[in-house]
């Protein structure tokens, strides 16, 4: 992926993140409400965000770039967090979380009173997922030193910077499901979906219009066969058929085969 996918996903990522306590059951509740995670330049937040937007915050923006190779680039992004926790005199809450305010059964699942460190933990274990599969590499580079301060309204705020470093291309990327295959005791078609990303869509199955046909190489060529985000679908041996992804980059929430992946191929 490039840096525009690079930075789309990982705000869909972080949206999509759930607290996960090590050694815990995962919980339903999002660290972060949709509209807290951001992609801005990289000033500082101040007052203005802290007021229209729920805590904790990640805001997320596009720093250097350096090609290493044809059509490689070593990218770093910026994460901004914030987080603005009332109820002790010196700021440590703000910073390692405390006082759920709201007697909540499963406090550990909420992001009401979670410390700024707290955050941090989640946003690291969310990047981790970013790998190959997703056509990039990112790790952690370096952390700011943490920014307490105290708002007019007696509530400490904490902000620290976070500067990963990932490997991407300089054109978009657009991977395919993998292990397709035929089965032929049952006549079914198998295969993995490609990782969650912010601009995936459905899966779709096609074969060639006769047994002696080529597979196609196109989502507009051939029969159609299976459309959908399941991982398997029956069908009449004889055949060869082509597996693609397909991707809408355009809308929020994908609702168009707008492009594809490479296909891949089983005679059966």
């Amino acid at each position: 992926m490039n840096t525009l996918q690079l930075c789309r996903q990982v705000k869909k990522l972080l949206q999509d993140r759930t607290w996960t306590i090590p050694h815990g059951t995962a919980s339903s509740n999002k660290v972060f409400a949709p509209s807290s995670v951001f992609i801005t330049a990289g000033q500082r937040l101040d007052d203005d965000a802290f007021s229209n937007r729920r805590t904790p915050m990640a805001q997320i923006y596009v720093l250097s770039s350096t090609y290493v190779h044809t059509h490689e680039i070593r990218q770093e992004i910026g994460i901004r967090l914030g987080v603005s926790v009332p109820g002790d005199a010196v700021g440590e809450v703000a910073i390692m979380g405390g006082n759920p305010t709201d007697g909540l059964t499963n406090p550990q699942e909420s992001s009401k009173g979670r410390g700024l460190l707290e955050v941090a933990e989640q946003v690291q274990l969310t990047l981790a997922y970013l790998s190959r599969e997703n056509g990039v590499n990112i790790q952690l580079r370096t952390s700011s030193a943490i920014s307490p301060s105290v708002r007019d309204d007696n509530q400490y705020v904490a902000m620290q910077d976070y500067t990963f470093e990932a490997y991407v291309s300089d054109g978009r990327y657009y991977p395919n499901g993998s292990l397709f295959r035929f089965d032929s005791a049952t006549d079914t078609l198998s295969w993995q979906n490609p990782p969650s990303r912010f601009d995936f869509y459905r899966m779709m199955v096609r074969r060639g219009d006769s047994t002696s046909s080529a597979a196609p190489n196109t989502i507009n060529e051939g029969t159609s066969v299976y459309t959908g985000t399941s991982e398997s679908t029956s069908v009449t041996p004889g055949y060869k058929f082509s597996l693609f992804a397909t991707y809408d980059d355009l809308n929020s929430s994908p609702s168009a085969d707008r492009v594809w992946s490479t296909p891949l191929t089983v005679t059966t």
